[in-house]
Formats: structure tokens, sequence, C-alpha cells
């Protein structure tokens, strides 16, 4: 299986679902799947949001609504609906995950979601965030998060 970023056409309309969305639905005839980005060349992309207090504040809410009842106020995994018995959300206050994941990976799973064994573990937010740079203001805050959940300064 290949990590891509997909889209599903039918017709003329763009559905914007992503692939943990497609297992077990029935696509309607017509349809077809086009692979856009593979994990690996997000992985390079660089922000096009510039590093402001104002991206980060952007971010920072945008995390609040959408992120935090998973991953957190201060991106610890320990939010309300972290479903106990599943794998926790990860820490992304953790400096090795920092260090290990690239902004423009961080980006693609905001985006795409994350899937496991058949089973979504956390949902796209394409539809939710659907401005590409409102997500990317996203990424900037997760980058402020450190080990004890508060700002740093990571350059990205």
């Amino acid at each position: 299986l290949v990590k891509a970023r997909f889209m599903i056409v039918a017709g003329n309309a763009y559905l914007g679902r992503t692939v943990p969305k497609l297992y077990g639905r029935v696509m309607p005839v017509g349809s077809y799947i086009i692979a856009t980005e593979p994990l690996g060349e997000a992985r390079a992309r660089a922000s096009p949001v510039p590093d402001t207090p104002e991206a980060v504040a952007r971010g920072r809410a945008l995390y609040a609504e959408h992120c935090a009842s998973c991953h957190g106020p201060l991106g610890k995994g320990d939010g309300p609906d972290a479903k106990p018995g599943h794998e926790a959300p990860h820490d992304l206050s953790d400096p090795a995950l920092q260090a290990r994941m690239t902004d423009g990976e961080i980006l693609w799973k905001l985006t795409q979601g994350r899937s496991q064994g058949g089973h979504v573990v956390m949902p796209g937010f394409a539809e939710d965030i659907p401005s590409e740079e409102d997500r990317w203001r996203v990424v900037r805050y997760v980058r402020t998060l450190n080990a004890t959940g508060g700002p740093t300064t990571h350059e990205h």
C-alpha cells in the first residue's frame, strides 16, 4: 500500500475524501481516484506561511477547535476524546517526534489523517480546515510545543 494524497472525482464534483474514509464505502459509478501527493513528496514541502505571532495565534485557535480534543490542550496526547484501549494520540510536544517529522509531513497527516489496519486512527482535516494556509498555521503552532507543552522557538 502506497501512502498518498487522493481525491475522489465523480463527474465534475470534487468530493475531497481521503484514503482512510474510502474503506468500506461504495463509490458512485464513474468515480475514480487520483493520487495527488505521495507522503514522500510531502515530507520535502516547506511552509509558505511565515512564522509570525499572527500565524501561530491562528494555528493555536484552529488546534484548540480541531486537535485538542484528542491531542490535549498542550499536545500531550491526553485530550478528553482520546479513546481508552486504543493507540494514544501522539505527544506532539515530544522533542523526538518534533525532530523526526518535517513540517510537510505534519501538514500531510493533518490533511489526510492516519489509518492503521483499515481503521481510522486520526481523521483528516482537509474538509474541516479547507484552507491549506490555515493547516500550515496549525503546523506553525504545533512547532511551538516543547516537552513541557509551552511555547518554544522552533525554526523549521
